[in-house]
């Protein structure tokens, strides 16, 4: 199997990044080839196929081409909204990556910040804005929906958009590092000293990053890293067809430049949180939830004559026969009843019995 070489669905645009070039270059160059949504038509069932894209419609028709030839799909790179147990994802934290720039913001005195570029369509892109509105809202304590800059029709209208607002922020993460470019470009024309007046960051580490002035901040995802783990995902599940699938998440990195001072990154793993209610009552508080918990916990005993001892008493048994009939002594038999008691949280064998009686449970 492992000599074989590897099917990759991949998106063509994205081929051209240098982002899925890393991806690939993980995977290793040798050990795969780049297959249509047609092919794999053909595959046998329960084969393993890798996918690699970001627009929301690639990605769904590729995965509805695996699923619906019962294939099992390895979304590389993204996760997408299909709960279909037999798809794998492979993805970096974006969600912590995000959360990370505006903490990072926030701690050099950013205390305004706006998400530029982000496109309806891209799975990609809904992450990082969720990621956003999540962290915004949970750091500053405002609504971060009006500072979201979505790229309706082209990249230069929607940085514009900001550009029009922009006396009322100082910090801009733009949903990627082509955005972080084309924003600073266009800043510098209009007079906006970057990062004195606005701390500039993008995603991606893309290789652009380094060769501008100033030089962009970036979140830098282990790509390389997220096709290794493609592969070793796919020969994984390709040995193991009783797996459904797997989700692995990729770690990454945040490159410091000029575009944000060259201020330290350091990681803060604190919660943001604060909106957390202290928990009061919970399903295992709950009085008819504990007998049904307690009955679940005598069901799958390993101890079988905690169930027969059960069965016995809602079928009306006496308590000697039942202990006549396990070969138990009196002081054995009452130390397995008062276990039962114990697990339901009834008293008598009436209360057991109403217990029984109440979920209609099998009395054989």
């Amino acid at each position: 199997m492992k000599n074989a070489k590897i099917p990759i669905i991949a998106e063509e645009n994205y081929l051209k990044s240098s982002w899925c070039g890393e991806t690939l270059d993980g995977i290793g160059r040798q050990k795969y080839e780049i297959v249509t949504p047609d092919d794999v038509k053909n595959f046998a069932k329960s084969s393993v196929v890798p996918i690699i894209g970001t627009t929301n419609h690639f990605l769904k028709k590729s995965i509805t081409v695996c699923i619906e030839n019962n294939l099992r799909p390895i979304v590389v790179g993204t996760e997408t909204a299909d709960v279909d147990s037999r798809i794998s994802t492979i993805k970096t934290n974006r969600k912590a990556a995000v959360t990370s720039l505006l903490k990072y913001f926030k701690s050099a005195g950013r205390n305004s910040t706006a998400l530029l570029g982000v496109n309806r369509y891209s799975t990609i892109d809904n992450e990082k804005k969720d990621a956003f509105t999540e962290a915004y809202s949970a750091l500053y304590k405002k609504d971060a929906q009006k500072n979201i800059y979505y790229s309706k029709t082209n990249a230069e209208d929607c940085v514009n958009s900001l550009l029009s607002d922009i006396s009322s922020y100082n910090g801009v993460i733009c949903s990627n590092d082509y955005f972080a470019v084309l924003f600073m470009s266009k800043a510098r024309k209009a007079g906006i000293k970057i990062p004195e007046d606005v701390f500039t960051a993008g995603y991606g580490n893309s290789f652009i990053c380094e060769n501008t002035t100033p030089a962009v901040t970036s979140v830098a995802p282990k790509y390389r890293e997220m096709g290794t783990q493609a592969r070793k995902a796919y020969y994984y599940l390709s040995d193991n067809p009783s797996v459904s699938s797997v989700s692995i998440l990729v770690d990454y990195d945040i490159i410091v430049r000029e575009s944000t001072l060259n201020i330290k990154f350091e990681n803060d793993s604190s919660i943001i949180s604060n909106n957390f209610e202290p928990c009061t009552h919970t399903i295992f508080d709950d009085g008819k939830i504990r007998g049904i918990i307690g009955l679940d916990a005598v069901f799958g005993s390993s101890d079988t004559s905690l169930t027969m001892i059960l069965k016995g008493i809602a079928n009306d048994v006496s308590y000697s026969a039942l202990a006549e009939k396990l070969y138990l002594s009196d002081s054995a038999f009452r130390y397995k009843l008062n276990k039962i008691f114990a697990l339901t949280h009834t008293k008598s064998k009436n209360e057991l019995k109403d217990l029984l009686n109440d979920l209609n449970l099998k009395n054989n």
